[in-house]
């Protein structure tokens, strides 16, 4: 048998799908191929080992979560959100506040200048 078709073989047989969309490596990986008659001294290429096979394996995990992740949606969302409401609400904040600072420093001056005025 030929590397890619047993590990097509040990996909289907070890990866399995959590009821949250995420996919991971049954833990007795090595114990459902030997039970389902998938072993190492099947495959023609020498070179294969239990090492490759579970590194394939976690490499094929990775890849369905990666595929598969709602990441960069739920980041483009959130992005939209803070550019849309959150800097708009802030940015009308600051305006308000450098206004009321604006109109204290306007205040206080014409104090001291009444002031300066009287006193003179």
């Amino acid at each position: 048998m030929l590397y890619i078709d047993f590990i097509n073989k040990a996909n289907d047989l070890t990866i399995s799908q959590a009821d949250n969309g995420l996919f991971y490596l049954e833990p007795m990986w090595f114990q459902i191929l030997k039970e389902n008659g998938l072993n190492k001294s099947d495959i023609s290429d020498e070179t294969a080992s239990w090492e490759n096979i579970y590194e394939t394996l976690k490499l094929e995990v990775e890849k369905r979560n990666t595929i598969n992740s709602k990441k960069p949606e739920v980041l483009n969302w959130l992005y939209e959100i803070i550019t849309m409401q959150v800097e708009p609400a802030m940015l009308q904040e600051e305006t308000a506040y450098i206004k009321q600072v604006t109109e204290f420093m306007k205040a206080n001056r014409e104090n001291e200048d009444w002031e300066n005025f009287k006193n003179s």
